[in-house]
């Protein structure tokens, strides 16, 4: 992927009549961390209303088993594992932002070349309580009806492997997508 290392060698370039115009190139790095911002701050504002849901749920809901409370118990870890992880996210494209332009391509090239295994873990581990603690937390609700409680067990099983394995890459897919078109945006400027 020569595109981050084309588009640092356009930026150290010394050649003057090779620089872009440095307005427009901090115009399109400026939309495109507007961009990024938002989202996050919308996918965290999101993520706080639904655990703030579950809370009322819990709230107005009769618990007489066990595997009820100890699944509450999870889904507020995974959403606090959650919360923890999406303000740590924000907090740092909020850092982003502060760095010089320069600087704020090194480290989005970086951050985009490696695999970031510790959100990666971070992200399995809430997934995990949320998907385990939902499954002990219906299990109240289903034991009198074992067909629909394998059901519900399989529609779980079948919507963390969706969410695992096509929407988490296709997310992916399309945030490489917009890094691109960030760096076509500052190509065609030269």
């Amino acid at each position: 992927m020569d595109d981050f290392d084309d588009l640092k060698q356009l930026w150290n370039t010394h050649d003057a009549a090779d620089i872009p115009n440095l307005e427009q190139m901090q115009t399109v790095i400026a939309k495109y961390q507007k961009t990024k911002k938002r989202n996050a701050f919308l996918a965290t504002t999101l993520f706080i209303f639904c655990g703030l849901a579950f809370i009322a749920i819990i709230l107005l809901q009769k618990q007489t088993f066990w595997t009820t409370i100890f699944g509450e118990m999870m889904i507020l870890s995974g959403f606090v594992s959650g919360i923890i992880l999406k303000l740590n996210s924000l907090r740092n494209i909020t850092n982003h932002q502060l760095q010089p332009n320069k600087d704020y391509l090194q480290d989005l090239s970086n951050t985009t070349h490696r695999k970031m295994k510790h959100a990666s873990w971070h992200l399995i581990l809430s997934i995990s309580l949320l998907v385990i603690g939902y499954g002990f937390f219906i299990y109240e609700k289903l034991q009198a009806n074992q067909t629909a409680l394998i059901l519900s067990y399989i529609g779980i099983g079948l919507f963390t492997l969706g969410m695992y394995f096509i929407f988490r890459p296709l997310v992916n897919k399309i945030s490489h997508n917009k890094i691109e078109k960030m760096i076509k945006e500052i190509e065609d400027l030269k």
